[in-house]
């Protein structure tokens, strides 16, 4: 689920085989967005907060695609799996996905995407801010949660006592 920022009422849902729809009236009635996706698997949806016409959605086989006009017409822009998408409210035009294996970042609304970090033993599962660093980044995967070091990127991990279980959400308290 994604939402506008700024107009109440505009929601964007992604389901498992159906592709994108967006409701403009809180609900009421639903418009397709599918023209352009290459896969109606939608994992994740992100909204930018900078240009709300700038859509990014994840999709489990056909990449990260990205719409500039409301979901009107998409093309691809990181040609990797992807289940999580985490557009940061700090930080204008910045956003992050979780590839299976891998934590991409954007600085521009999705058009380009770098690499964060090494690569993963696990999927990411789940971003979110990290409360006790300034633009620092949780990061959940399916079996640990992880915090990039603030001097070299690299991936530390943070569950030193969180017992051994599958981590499907991150959420940090402010």
């Amino acid at each position: 689920i994604g939402y506008h920022p700024t107009v109440g009422g505009t929601v964007y849902v992604g389901t498992f085989e159906g592709g994108l729809f967006r409701t403009s009236d809180g609900g009421s009635t639903w418009v397709t967005l599918n023209t352009g996706l290459t896969d109606l698997n939608i994992g994740a949806i992100a909204v930018s907060h900078t240009n709300p016409s700038t859509l990014i959605v994840a999709t489990a086989g056909g990449g990260v695609l990205r719409s500039t006009d409301a979901g009107l017409s998409w093309s691809v822009v990181l040609a990797v799996a992807s289940r999580v998408l985490f557009a940061d409210p700090r930080m204008p035009g910045v956003m992050l996905s979780g590839a299976p294996n891998q934590l991409y970042v954007s600085t521009n609304d999705g058009a380009a995407w770098s690499v964060i970090g090494q690569p993963l033993s696990e999927s990411v599962a789940s971003i979110a801010i990290d409360p006790e660093r300034d633009g620092g980044y949780l990061i959940a995967t399916s079996a640990q949660a992880l915090r990039p070091n603030t001097t070299n990127g690299v991936l530390e991990s943070v569950n030193a006592n969180l017992p051994p279980k599958t981590v499907h959400q991150l959420l940090a308290h402010p």
